[in-house]
Formats: structure tokens, C-alpha cells, sequence
């Protein structure tokens, strides 16, 4: 059996087919994968690889591994091959397309052309790899150098060419198509160097948009597999249109980054034009798709927090330890939020959603409170300062010095050591019996049950 020349050694982020001999391969699997025949071969039909070098894109979610004959340092490390990994790769690919999903904010309203996306003229050099950077065109300079841009936290999208769609409102949108994230840099004369922070990528707020059937996704994953062809005309043109086809749009004009036209019809279509965009989204948070990417083919992630996410692989964590004593609740909760508290405590993971005002901070308090009787440590942490400072300062004033002692930014941080003392002193100071207490709570539960 004749192989191609071009076979990649990777961990499939797909089920599939053997080309040969037709075995089911599942997702982690690592298989010989052929980006021009696009089709995979098992170990056992293309054989084991041996002194190659295989190079997988790291953009497209998998690792550079180089083996050697001989040498055991360098074998890849055996997958998993269970339901847990398809798990953890349906996980990590959802997480990934619900951060895409923003980035659908990322396509502007054709009529903010001049004041939300800009032309550019003459010749694409960024996305074809021709050049680092580009001079910003007139009026985004403007923008950039105008007095609320210290204030403006939003950033500059580059790409070529341009796509004009149509939303679920019949809106017309704006937005390239391949895309790479910016870094203004003030130049002499008021001027603007645009620097690519990042490598060009394919512009998946187009699909995530709503307008497209996802599941065009897959035939775009698919044919941009081996990620852009950096530094070839040619083959960054020939990908466009292959691209362009499978969305269904047509082409207005066709596609030569060395011409690019400075205006585009009021209609649907593809345009030879390359724009700059502001945007309310950071590069939909390139580095974290690129790492949910990586993340989404490893398979090391069971002996890490992460198996805590999927059922399957949290039965299999070892120390685990079932508790069963009773429920405390310094604050009062109903008869769902003790179902929570007990879920706490033995559950790997607990999620919890409510509204304000459905006592979030006395959970949380409580479940502390549980924690520190099991004898676990227990870190608070939200994206909102204030809910954090709420906690404590409720467990504080209600509950006991100590119970949870805030840390964040330096000010905070310093104030550690005093709140540690603080605790230390009141707890000297009591006169309670542990034992005794919790007895009396034992009796409680089993009278009250």
C-alpha cells in the first residue's frame, strides 16, 4: 500500500475510518492523518512511525512530537481511549465555540465604514506574511490619535478579504475573513504602525455569527487544518476562494492580495479589500482559543483538576473521601440549598445559578463553614471583587474571625498577616468545647430528621 508523503502523526479530534482496513478510530486516538489525501490509516496500517519528524500545526489544538528509533524519551505519551477523553474533547471544543461566539461582535455594521472600519490600499502584506506591519490608513489613524483613545479599551482587528453578510435582521455586516489581532504603535507625524501580535487566522465570528449552519464549522476546521499558508501568495489566494465557496457567498471581484480595491457595493459578496476594525472583543481571546485548542487533544488532563469536569473520569480520581457527618448552617438555607451544601461535599463539582437575592453569599458562607469542619481548605475566588468582599465580610461580622481572610492586590495582601494574628488571638480567647459542639450537632440532625 502506496502512503502519501505528506502523513502527519496526531491525536484525531474526530472519530473516524481507517483508509485501509476500515477499523473505527475514536476521538484521541492517534492516527496517520494525510491533510491532501484527507483521510486517516491506523498504526497497524501505515505502521509505527519511527526516525520522522511529524509537525501538526500547535493552532489547531495538537503538539509538535518528534520521534526517534531508539530513543524512549521521545515516544508520545499513550492517549486515553474511553468515553472520558471524547468527553473532555466535546468539552473543551463547546468551551472554545462559546468564546468564538463573541467574537460575532466583531462584525460591524457596513454603514460604520470611515468610523468603525477602514479601508486599506494598495498591497495585503500581514496576512500573507510579506511584512510584521502596515501603515494605518488616514482616518483610523485619526481614531488612534483622537483624546478619548486613552480611555477606548477596544481593539483593532486586521484582515483580507472582505466579507459583506446579512444577518437574522437583514442587517449588513462587515468582516474579514482571515483575520489577525492588532498592535497600534505610534509612529513620527501623528502617524500609526500596525504591528500582527499574533499569526493570521480564518475569522470564525463569520460562522459564529448565527448566519451560517454550524455546521459549516467542521468543513472549515477541515480545510484550514494545516492552518494558513504563510507566505505564499498563491496559496493564501487559492484557500480564500475554497473558503468563500463553502460559505456560500459569492465573489464580487476575484481575489488578489496584490490589488486591493478601496470600496465595496452595498450588497452581499466578497470583496478584494482588506479593512481594519474596531471591535468590542480582544481578538475573541486568541490565547485562550489557541490553548482550548491544545488542550482539547491532550490527554494527560485525568491526573489534573480538569477530570473533576467530566463524571466519567471524576469516579476514577483516587482519595476521594465520602463525608458523612451532619450539615451546619450558621446561616439559614431552604430545603434546596441544603441539598447543595451536601452536594458540596462530596460532589467533585458543583455548579450553582441563581439571581440576585436568592442568598448566592449565604451558600457560600455555609459551604466555607462545612469545608472547615471536614478539615478542607477552601479558596474563594470570583471575577467580581465585591461579591468576594460581601463573603467575608459576612463570615466575619456573623460567623468568626478567621473563617475566610481576604488576599487580592497588594493592599489587601498586606493586611494578611494583622488578620491572621487577629484569628489566632480569638481563637486562643475561646472557651468552647469542640467535641461537646459538635456532638450537640449530631443530636440535632438525627432529632430533627
Amino acid at each position: 500500500m502506496e502512503l502519501p508523503d505528506d502523513l502527519r502523526f496526531i491525536p484525531l479530534k474526530y472519530a473516524g475510518r481507517c483508509g485501509s482496513c476500515e477499523a473505527d478510530l475514536e476521538v484521541g486516538r492517534r492516527a496517520h492523518w494525510s491533510p491532501s489525501a484527507k483521510k486517516i490509516w491506523c498504526v497497524d496500517c501505515a505502521g509505527a512511525p519511527s526516525s520522522r519528524v511529524f509537525r501538526n500545526d500547535a493552532t489547531q489544538g495538537s503538539t509538535i512530537v518528534i520521534e526517534r528509533t531508539g530513543s524512549k524519551t521521545n515516544e508520545p505519551h499513550e492517549p486515553r481511549n474511553d468515553s472520558s477523553q471524547a468527553s473532555w474533547h466535546r468539552l473543551c471544543a463547546y468551551a472554545r465555540r462559546c468564546i468564538e461566539a463573541e467574537a460575532a461582535k466583531s462584525l460591524v455594521p457596513y454603514a460604520k465604514e470611515g468610523s468603525l472600519w477602514f479601508f486599506h490600499a494598495g498591497e495585503e502584506q500581514l496576512i500573507t506574511g510579506n511584512t510584521d506591519f502596515i501603515p494605518a490608513p488616514d482616518k483610523l489613524a485619526d481614531h488612534l490619535n483622537s483624546p478619548t483613545r486613552k480611555r477606548d479599551r477596544r481593539s483593532v482587528l486586521y484582515g483580507w478579504p472582505l466579507v459583506i453578510v446579512k444577518d437574522r435582521d437583514q442587517m449588513l455586516k462587515a468582516a474579514p475573513l482571515f483575520v489577525v489581532h492588532i498592535e497600534p504603535e505610534p509612529d513620527s507625524d501623528e502617524r500609526w504602525k500596525l504591528h500582527a501580535a499574533v499569526e493570521p487566522e480564518f475569522n470564525f465570528a463569520i460562522t459564529a455569527s448565527g448566519i451560517f449552519d454550524p455546521s459549516i464549522n467542521e468543513e472549515i476546521e477541515e480545510l484550514l487544518g494545516e492552518g494558513l499558508p504563510f507566505g505564499s501568495i498563491e496559496d493564501i489566494r487559492d484557500l480564500a476562494d475554497q473558503t468563500v465557496r463553502r460559505l456560500g457567498i459569492g465573489i464580487v471581484a476575484p481575489l488578489d492580495p496584490r490589488k486591493l480595491e478601496t470600496r465595496a457595493a452595498r450588497r452581499q459578496g466578497v470583496y478584494n479589500a482588506a479593512i481594519s476594525v474596531i471591535t468590542e472583543v480582544s481578538a475573541y481571546n486568541i490565547a485562550l482559543v489557541d490553548e482550548l485548542r491544545r488542550l482539547q487533544c491532550r490527554d494527560d488532563w485525568i491526573s489534573t483538576a480538569a477530570a473533576s469536569l467530566i463524571p466519567e473520569a471524576a469516579d476514577e480520581i483516587s482519595g476521594r473521601q465520602t463525608r458523612s457527618g451532619p450539615l451546619a448552617a450558621p446561616f439559614p438555607c431552604n430545603r434546596s440549598q441544603e441539598e447543595t451544601l451536601d452536594r458540596f461535599r462530596n460532589e467533585p463539582l458543583t455548579v450553582v445559578t441563581g439571581p440576585p437575592g436568592t442568598g448566592k453569599t449565604q451558600l457560600v458562607v455555609n459551604a466555607v463553614v462545612n469545608s472547615w469542619l471536614d478539615g478542607d481548605k477552601v479558596l474563594v475566588t470570583s471575577t467580581n471583587n465585591a461579591a468576594v468582599d460581601v463573603a467575608v465580610e459576612r463570615a466575619e461580622r456573623e460567623i468568626g474571625s478567621g473563617l475566610l481572610i481576604r488576599t487580592g492586590n497588594r493592599d489587601v495582601r498586606e493586611q494578611v498577616p494583622g488578620r491572621v494574628v487577629m484569628a489566632s488571638e480569638h481563637a486562643s480567647a475561646c472557651t468552647h468545647d469542640q467535641a461537646q459542639a459538635r456532638a450537640q450537632l449530631r443530636l440535632a440532625a438525627r432529632e430533627r430528621e
